[in-house]
């Protein structure tokens, strides 16, 4: 059975490209100066 999420989170741009996805919960309201704009993203897990 698969599981499906949105989650809030910010994007980063590492140097060689690569983009990592870091959650924001209830007490990280705000984006770090590091990472870019914020995302909502959709994840699906299958169990």
């Amino acid at each position: 059975m698969a599981r499906i999420e949105i989650v809030r989170c910010s994007i980063i741009k590492y140097r060689r490209g690569d983009y990592v996805l870091y959650p924001l919960g209830k007490d990280k309201e705000k984006i770090k100066h590091l990472h870019g704009k914020e995302v909502y993203a959709l994840i699906i897990a299958e169990e």
